[in-house]
């Protein structure tokens, strides 16, 4: 199987966890965002569908200060996983986190189970959750489905505005996709950015910090120059999957 084709069922493969969709919709979906048809009705049919984990989710969160609250310790726990404090296959002790968080069990578990649907976190039955392991094949297939979603991003009617300038050029990415302005790419870019995270701290140990180009892409957005920022994203994905294996053994050894 082509890669391009392997990485079209891998997308329409989240889709149906994600949203429950039928396998056929998922596909249609998929091609749309892979062949840039910009038909729409696909993407509209499903645009407010809640995603599988939010419905299926313990974890009550009643008001904005509750739900602001489980989104800092989503964002805590997938730092401290990507950090390099654990290595791929390790067990994460629920307890031990819980304490080093200050916070309960409760909350804790649902962050996890949402890390498991994300596949950055796998869960043994009756034998807990461990930090999910990447391959060089998956670290090539994760960049390249991260630059298509960007590439679609940047074929809509992006609207890009004036704010402060950030030097993390995955945030960067993050507006770019949220200024696109569509559900189903959002939602595939999330699932992306998460599973990036783990390898990040490889990606700044091979290649440095990004910061100049962060600033660089920025200003281009702002210019509405889509033709240098197309060339600026590829670039800079083109290197990393390049790099997939180097990356990856870095991160399976736990030594970036």
């Amino acid at each position: 199987m082509r890669r391009a084709d392997r990485i079209r069922d891998k997308t329409a493969e989240r889709l149906r966890f994600d949203r429950r969709l039928p396998a056929a919709t998922a596909q249609a979906i998929s091609a749309d965002v892979f062949l840039g048809t910009n038909s729409g009705a696909v993407h509209r049919q499903v645009a407010n569908r809640p995603t599988r984990i939010a419905r299926e989710g313990a974890f009550a969160m009643p008001n904005r200060v509750e739900r602001a609250r489980f989104d800092d310790l989503y964002a805590l726990v997938s730092d401290q996983l990507g950090d390099g404090r654990y290595r791929p296959g390790d067990r994460i002790g629920l307890k031990d986190l819980a304490s080093q968080l200050h916070v309960s069990v409760t909350p804790l578990r649902e962050i996890l189970s949402r890390l498991v649907g994300r596949d950055v976190v796998t869960e043994h039955r009756s034998e807990g959750y461990y930090l999910a392991r990447l391959d060089a094949r998956d670290i090539t297939e994760l960049y390249s489905l991260h630059l298509i979603c960007l590439n679609r991003a940047l074929r809509g009617d992006l609207r890009i505005t004036p704010g402060a300038e950030s030097a993390d050029i995955w945030a960067v990415f993050r507006r770019i996709v949220d200024a696109g302005g569509e559900a189903i790419v959002s939602d595939l870019h999330r699932y992306l950015d998460d599973r990036l995270k783990l390898v990040r701290r490889c990606d700044t140990a091979l290649f440095g910090d990004a910061a100049s180009a962060a600033i660089t892409l920025q200003r281009v957005l702002l210019e509405h120059n889509l033709d240098q920022a197309h060339d600026q994203i590829r670039a800079f994905h083109e290197q990393r999957i390049a790099a997939a294996a180097e990356i990856a053994l870095m991160f399976g050894r736990g030594t970036a």
